[in-house]
């Protein structure tokens, strides 16, 4: 219902969608058993997806801060350019 623009800039905000799902089963309820089971289930997957997600990003900062000091990055050279764009990607 987002665009991955907008899911981004919403995570690098702070949005978790775990944390919606929390706020909305003690809303939902009376449940039966295998709704709360389900909840649950959804809820475990989005908590590992955020997870892997923020392993992610973690990397991608670290990698990027590492090309950044080793000096491998220009602002004059289209060869450097590349190499930046490579390590974004």
């Amino acid at each position: 219902w987002k665009t991955p623009a907008e899911r981004c800039f919403l995570w690098l905000g702070g949005f978790r969608s775990s944390e919606i799902l929390k706020l909305l089963a003690n809303q939902l309820e009376p449940m039966t058993e295998r709704q709360m089971l389900g909840i649950e289930s959804l809820q475990q997957t989005s908590q590992q997806a955020e997870d892997a997600l923020s392993q992610g990003m973690e990397s991608l900062q670290q990698s990027l801060a590492d090309t950044l000091s080793s000096g491998t990055l220009g602002s004059s050279s289209s060869g450097n350019v590349a190499s930046y764009m490579g390590q974004m990607a």
